[in-house]
């Protein structure tokens, strides 16, 4: 998948963020990190400074922002087409200022991974994803694994990351995400018309994501695929859409511009975020109370061993307070949408594109499960990641030949 790395250096930090392509919009991903000092210091002869590195000049405390304002701000609307018109002028990597943001752009896999290797122990970050830390800090809220720093960081990740990064824990959740993809193929048959098509296939998918990681944080199903729709879901999941959209009309707008000038779109997203608060809010006082109950009757449901959804572990550790857990929760279902609905959206395409491929992968697929109803089990599926390792991932997105 192509990408653009979006660098913002003052001093010795570097900012991160990850711009990726989606199959049928731009969207973005955004990660930070910082880096230590360099301890080789003859690999200091080759290192060009900052006046050396060309990009667009810009004016004085606005930068080129300008540039993106032309044409009815065309270039807020595409980033990223901006990004690759800069790319070709000025080469793989260069300078800009955008707002009170410098950025130096490094626009091939191979720099990034550089520059992401050099790590240091905590992301130390400037927030990029400023209309949300706004927004956060206008509600007195926690800056969440996605804006906070240091120790305030490590706290959320050591916290989500046992229930979420360790293969075996992930492989439990296997038969609710069944239960989803089952729901989302009928739903699929009775929406697609008799060409064949579905008519909007990312708003399908999008439901698909957000539906599948509910069920893994809080072992409950949203309503996504009833019909009607429960309402709540609904609504939630309009909260979702809505707070991306209106954070790609401002985040690379400084704060007193888009507070002021453009506020539409930052009313639009404090109103959407409030609701997407909310919904996380009644779903965890709601589990909160069934932890009680165990509690109360002396279960233990912190333990690896225990297949408890990843709300009721969190709530348990007592590691996050409620609104630390609020945002968390917020933020592991905003971004299971956005990035999942990406991918699953990519590897679509590209299936279509290459039906030879979409025809092997069918074929194993078949194979390993041994008949066409057979669900996934945890079995199937870590031998199904070996397959896929061995095969160096059949579907390549971007670079699929």
């Amino acid at each position: 998948m192509s990408y653009t790395t979006y660098r913002v250096l003052k001093h010795s930090q570097v900012t991160t963020t990850a711009c990726y392509r989606s199959a049928s919009s731009l969207r973005m991903r955004y990660s930070t990190t910082s880096t230590n000092p360099v301890e080789d210091h003859s690999q200091m002869s080759n290192v060009k400074t900052m006046d050396q590195i060309p990009g667009p000049k810009g004016l004085p405390f606005i930068g080129t922002l300008l540039d993106y304002a032309k044409n009815d701000g065309w270039g807020f609307k595409n980033f990223f087409a901006m990004a690759e018109k800069r790319r070709q002028e000025y080469g793989p990597i260069y300078k800009e200022t955008i707002g009170n943001n410098r950025m130096v752009v490094v626009s091939t896999s191979e720099d990034a991974e550089k520059v992401l290797r050099a790590e240091g122990k905590y992301p130390n970050k400037k927030n990029l994803i400023v209309p949300i830390a706004e927004y956060r800090k206008k509600r007195n809220l926690s800056m969440g694994v996605l804006l906070s720093k240091d120790e305030e960081w490590k706290k959320f990740r050591s916290v989500m990351d046992k229930k979420m990064m360790r293969p075996h824990e992930v492989t439990c959740y296997s038969d609710r995400i069944n239960d989803v993809c089952n729901d989302l193929i009928q739903r699929l048959k009775r929406c697609r018309g008799n060409d064949g098509i579905i008519p909007d296939i990312e708003n399908e998918i999008n439901k698909y994501t957000a539906e599948s990681i509910a069920t893994v944080l809080f072992e409950k199903r949203l309503g996504m695929f009833k019909e009607p729709i429960e309402p709540k879901a609904e609504q939630f999941y309009q909260s979702l859409t809505k707070i991306l959209e209106a954070i790609n009309e401002i985040f690379i707008v400084p704060p007193f511009i888009f507070k002021y000038i453009f506020t539409k779109h930052w009313k639009e997203l404090i109103k959407w975020n409030d609701i997407a608060s909310e919904f996380a809010d009644e779903i965890i006082e709601e589990k909160r109370k069934q932890i009680e109950e165990k509690i109360a009757s002396k279960d233990d449901i912190t333990r690896s061993d225990d297949r408890v959804d990843f709300l009721s572990y969190v709530i348990a550790t007592g590691k996050l307070t409620r609104s630390e857990a609020n945002v968390a929760m917020t933020e592991l279902l905003f971004g299971g949408v956005d990035t999942t609905a990406t991918t699953i959206l990519w590897t679509l395409y590209n299936l279509g594109r290459n039906p030879h491929v979409q025809d092997k992968l069918r074929s194993e697929l078949i194979l390993e499960y041994e008949i066409k109803t057979m669900n996934p089990t945890e079995n199937t599926l870590v031998n199904r990641l070996v397959m896929a390792a061995k095969d160096k991932m059949i579907i390549a997105l971007n670079d699929l030949k």
